[in-house]
């Protein structure tokens, strides 16, 4: 991950990669930050629209969505955006989303 930043003008989050192998991008967020009626994102990866996942925990949305080689942005698109969400918390949002990466990448052994 090279950067994480809302677009209050689209209403999305946008993730910035680099060196991407194909893997599973999961990403979790609070719903003040960004949200979609009836839990209907719109995910675009290199904006190619792609199926992907999504759960709740406590009423956060975690989308999983699976990413090809070389890819270069990840945007969720939701209805409602809080551009005044602290920064910190997106950068620690950031870490997590760069070990969920390299979690999906490992094999376990046999």
């Amino acid at each position: 991950l090279v950067a994480i930043q809302v677009d209050q003008e689209s209403t999305s989050l946008l993730v910035g990669t680099t060196n991407v192998q194909e893997s599973t991008l999961e990403i979790s967020f609070p719903s003040e930050l960004l949200a979609a009626q009836n839990a209907e994102f719109v995910v675009l990866v290199d904006g190619l629209e792609t199926d992907y996942t999504i759960t709740y925990a406590d009423n956060n949305p975690t989308i999983m969505v699976q990413i090809p080689e070389a890819t270069e942005e990840i945007e969720i698109i939701g209805t409602t955006v809080v551009p005044e969400f602290p920064l910190g918390v997106l950068a620690i949002m950031g870490v997590v989303s760069a070990m969920a990466l390299v979690f999906s990448k490992t094999k376990p052994f046999k």
